[in-house]
């Protein structure tokens, strides 16, 4: 009798509980949907809308007469980058564009309304399933709370920009690399690689996931052979190949998307690994293209880092810290606040480890969420920095 009871109750609370997210990604759905921002009334998304558009009718590379004729660089349009054969390509976003264009061709201009409307919606379904699967259902809606009420990922997600299809496959990637280090299947590895990647394609800055994806399996595949070694329950050879299967699959992504960026570096630029930083100069005076900072550290670079972190918090937090005259950066310093989630997240690292309570997931997310910080930080000028970052770079 009293197991019945219990077994009614859980019933009934895991019913209210899917009533409830149910209720917040419709409503979340209703609003996004009902307050989509046309491309044509945005900067970015303008430059994303168009490109899609001519990539229909006129193919990667667009000609301008004027550049034609007078062979000027005031002729080159902004967001857009002249090639050996004086033609226009995009500058960035290579992913997105060909997505919107597969959008605009099936739906024409509502196609490009709703496209990133439509991600987010997908975005908080997927990521509620995602956190449900791996910390429980109580943190599955924490987390869809958290996601529907932030105004700076709402804000993003109406007009057509990168971030609400960034963050889902920033979130798909994660979430198979740590199924791979649950059950040590190899195709898990190459999904995740895929999803790393086609980010990447999304927005260059994906980049910076290749090596921490590869620090993350290096890890996972040490701590293998030890486990192995230790308990003598598998033949060393099988465990090689097994692990050489493994850096194979996750690295086949990553190649063919190499191989892409390098032949369109190589036919527009005639310079394998140049890169739209080092091409256009207004973007250098923000952000430094260098390999070199990303394993350089300067005394800015922390500051960069406490700007960057304080995204991390739910969004209020950051909106009243930067909307109010009093938030004591007198007496802690500026962007203190970028300080309480490296804290919280340290700790989270600690009592994992010290329980070996769910230290796979939280290791893989954090070295993740580490990557992400890390890689704007270090690029990230002095100047660019004092006019204050750009939050929305944090939002995976």
């Amino acid at each position: 009798m009293v197991l019945k009871n219990i077994r009614n109750h859980n019933t009934l609370e895991d019913n209210f509980l899917k009533i409830v997210k149910i209720s917040i990604i419709l409503f979340a759905s209703f609003s996004i949907l009902g307050n989509f921002i046309p491309f044509f009334e945005g900067s970015n998304s303008y430059y994303y809308g168009i490109a899609s558009i001519l990539l229909i009718e006129d193919g990667t590379a667009i000609s301008n007469p004027f550049l034609e004729k007078y062979q000027t660089n005031e002729f080159v349009v902004e967001n857009w980058l002249l090639t050996q054969q004086n033609e226009l390509v995009p500058m960035s976003g290579q992913g997105l564009i060909t997505l919107g264009s597969i959008f605009y061709l099936f739906g024409g201009y509502f196609g490009l309304y709703y496209l990133s409307p439509i991600f987010f919606i997908i975005l908080l379904i997927v990521t509620e399933r995602i956190t449900t699967n791996l910390f429980g259902k109580y943190a599955g809606l924490i987390t869809l709370i958290l996601l529907s009420t932030s105004n700076l990922l709402f804000r993003n997600s109406i007009q057509f920009q990168t971030e609400s299809i960034v963050c889902l496959m920033f979130i798909l990637g994660a979430y198979y690399l740590i199924k791979f280090g649950k059950t040590n299947k190899n195709y898990f590895v190459l999904i995740a690689s895929t999803f790393f990647v086609i980010s990447t394609t999304i927005k260059l800055s994906g980049i910076i996931t290749l090596p921490f994806e590869f620090l993350i399996l290096g890890i996972l595949i040490i701590n293998n052979l030890f486990i192995n070694k230790k308990n003598k329950k598998k033949k060393l050879d099988k465990i090689k190949n097994k692990n050489i299967t493994t850096i194979t699959l996750a690295v086949i992504p990553w190649i063919i998307f190499l191989l892409f960026f390098i032949y369109g570096n190589i036919s527009n630029f005639d310079d394998p690994l140049i890169t739209y930083g080092e091409l256009n100069e207004a973007q250098n005076e923000n952000y430094d293209s260098s390999i070199f900072s990303l394993i350089e550290f300067e005394k800015t670079d922390f500051e960069n880092v406490k700007q960057y972190s304080k995204y991390l918090l739910p969004y209020i937090f950051v909106g009243v810290f930067d909307n109010v005259e009093n938030n004591f950066e007198n007496n802690f310093g500026e962007n203190w606040i970028g300080i309480i989630p490296i804290i919280i997240l340290g700790l989270m690292m600690i009592f994992s480890f010290k329980d070996k309570n769910k230290k796979l997931e939280i290791m893989i997310i954090l070295l993740l969420v580490f990557s992400t910080i890390w890689f704007f930080s270090s690029i990230t000028t002095e100047e660019r920095a004092e006019k204050g970052v750009p939050g929305r770079y944090i939002l995976p």
